[in-house]
């Protein structure tokens, strides 16, 4: 029989905690007071997430303006089925496929260097002196979870590094099993760097550039005109070069420009 830790306990109560602070309080959608009638829990026949169902509702129940006591009239009802009827249980014909994606650490060989999850990874490598890692995100999140929840300290530079790891392992989770990875992802990693390069300063230079030999080009062949009005997208971080371009080429216009449209008047 496998239960679980402590800390697991304390993390799956603290997020009923939190779902009770938009669900009940903040929202009012579900009541104070546990009532089986209106609250549904499921869980499988495994002893261990069988208690992880009880410590979640025992967070989602409990009163932080009475000490943290359980709000219930009754005990808590969870759902299971037997072993030959469980839809929830771990399939293992999923194991193969999980045994064929990427480790973390080929991933990120395979990132490009000023991608934002290597960086990251990489900056909180550094800060604990590691060169070599072959986990992920959730490998260190978990560590300094388990850390906090037995009161150890943590440095408040890791807790900053470590900000956004929850998002992070998301992420890095999927590009490890996404099929058809090495056409797929180097296209992904190749788009990724074409995008950030288009933001650079002499990339957003030539942009306004062009774009002001083809506005005063269309001012020319159109002598008569006295507004212009372009629907378009732009890069929030070009909008004010745009903006003083045309300013300083027609300082007798008026101007409204924003990354969704362009409107010009003479």
């Amino acid at each position: 029989m496998v239960l679980a830790t402590a800390i697991g306990e304390k993390q799956v109560y603290d997020v009923g905690k939190k779902i009770r602070q938009n669900l009940i309080i903040k929202e009012k959608l579900l009541p104070k007071i546990y009532d089986p009638h209106l609250i549904y829990a499921r869980s499988t026949y495994i002893d261990r997430t069988i208690h992880s169902a009880r410590c979640f509702l025992a967070g989602l129940f409990a009163d932080d303006d009475n000490n943290q006591t359980i709000q219930a009239n009754c005990p808590f009802e969870i759902e299971i089925h037997s072993w030959i009827h469980e839809i929830l249980y771990p399939n293992p014909r999923i194991y193969p496929l999980l045994e064929k994606r990427l480790k973390p650490n080929q991933l990120h060989n395979l990132l490009d260097i000023e991608d934002e999850l290597k960086k990251a990874r990489k900056d909180f490598l550094d800060h604990i002196n590691l060169i070599e890692y072959e986990h992920g995100f959730i490998e260190l999140y978990d560590d300094i979870k388990s850390r906090e929840a037995h009161g150890f300290p943590v440095p408040n530079r890791l807790k900053q590094l470590s900000m956004k790891f929850d998002e992070y392992s998301a992420q890095e989770y999927f590009l490890t099993v996404r099929p058809s990875y090495k056409k797929k992802f180097l296209r992904h990693v190749l788009c990724r760097r074409w995008i950030l390069s288009l933001r650079k300063p002499e990339s957003i230079a030539q942009h306004v550039t062009l774009f002001e030999q083809n506005l005063c080009e269309l001012v020319e062949q159109l002598k008569e005109f006295v507004y212009l009005d372009i629907y378009w997208y732009t890069d929030p971080e070009k909008v004010e070069p745009y903006r003083s371009m045309v300013q300083k080429r027609f300082p007798n216009s008026q101007l409204h420009i924003e990354i969704s449209r362009f409107r010009l008047w003479f």
